[in-house]
């Protein structure tokens, strides 16, 4: 799964459990929410008044720690 800025944070967390801890510990708080099954990660942030570069590096971080994991569980 590719994540992008449309990405709903449920959907996310639903395949991807430890996606969860990785949103909370970079500030997007949505991912323990019950607002997370209808926010996307471009609305978390805009939520919280991210400017939108951040929001643009939290989805390329997230993408690479799931790579990765996805790496490490076939090695």
């Amino acid at each position: 799964m590719l994540v992008t800025r449309q990405t709903k944070i449920g959907e996310l967390i639903e395949q991807y459990p430890q996606a969860k801890a990785f949103l909370l510990m970079n500030g997007l708080h949505c991912a323990g929410c019950a607002a997370n099954q209808i926010d996307t990660i471009e609305s978390g942030g805009r939520i919280h008044a991210w400017p939108e570069q951040e929001i643009d590096l939290l989805v390329e971080e997230l993408n690479k720690y799931l790579g990765q994991y996805a790496y490490n569980q076939t090695t």
